[in-house]
């Protein structure tokens, strides 16, 4: 049985070539971002790579890629990282907020400060920093969405669950929010909506005429309701196109003088 000293050792040993061998997959992932490789093998994007091809967890496939990237415009993070001062989990973490100017003052936040400092650093920055917007399955008919939104966005979807609410005659939740606004939003906004209602209505006033027969052709009830009505009487004496007598106009009385 090995004691403890020979199994601290032996993890250090393992830690330190996890380390490398992050740093040398990062190398290997920057050229091949810079080249566009991952199109050649027939991959979307870097991300895809990582997942599909590399086998990584998409957690582990956004950090490369996100370091990945910031690597081409802060060139002194992935340094950083070669030379052992940062982890992978370090190096991702200051990414949404170092930049060529205050490169140096995060990294070395990075190595030293707690993760738990590190990140209240970086949100107080960028308070979006650490909120990645995701729809993540937890059930075969379920799934949970996570994102990020304003104090506006929050009264707004306070008001349509009131809104909701009294529509439904119960209790609203979130998922019926947002349930609700996407099928009130498709239904006017999405063009594919709309050209289905265009192609509807067009289905049902555009019929083809039927072919004239020879002979005669019967009047239309809309032109026979028109010259129905009644015509008013007239001192010629004309009622819906008949001849009458009418009596002379009756004399006036001329009054006593």
């Amino acid at each position: 049985m090995m004691n403890a000293q020979t199994l601290d050792v032996t993890a250090r040993g393992f830690a330190a070539d996890f380390i490398r061998s992050e740093a040398s997959l990062l190398d290997v992932l920057v050229t091949m971002r810079r080249e566009n490789a991952f199109v050649v093998l027939k991959f979307q994007s870097l991300f895809d790579y990582c997942v599909r091809g590399l086998k990584l967890s998409p957690a582990q496939g956004y950090y490369f890629k996100t370091i990945a990237e910031k690597s081409d415009s802060v060139p002194e993070l992935k340094t950083a990282i070669d030379d052992g001062k940062l982890s992978v989990s370090q190096a991702r973490r200051i990414a949404p907020v170092i930049n060529p100017e205050n490169q140096a003052e995060w990294i070395e936040k990075a190595s030293v400060l707690p993760q738990t400092e590190l990140e209240r650093e970086v949100s107080a920055v960028n308070p979006r920093a650490h909120i990645r917007e995701k729809i993540r399955p937890v059930a075969p008919t379920l799934s949970e969405l996570r994102v990020g939104v304003t104090p506006e966005v929050e009264k707004k979807l306070a008001r349509l669950k009131d809104v909701l609410s009294q529509k439904l005659a119960r209790a609203a939740t979130l998922a019926d929010v947002i349930e609700w606004t996407c099928d009130v939003t498709l239904e006017k906004h999405d063009p594919l909506k709309k050209a289905e209602r265009a192609s509807h209505r067009t289905g049902h006033t555009a019929k083809p005429a039927a072919p004239s027969k020879p002979g005669r052709r019967p009047i239309p009830a809309a032109v026979k309701r028109i010259f129905a009505r009644p015509r008013p009487m007239h001192r010629t004496g004309l009622l819906n196109d008949k001849v009458a007598t009418l009596p002379p106009p009756h004399p006036r009385r001329k009054g006593r003088s």
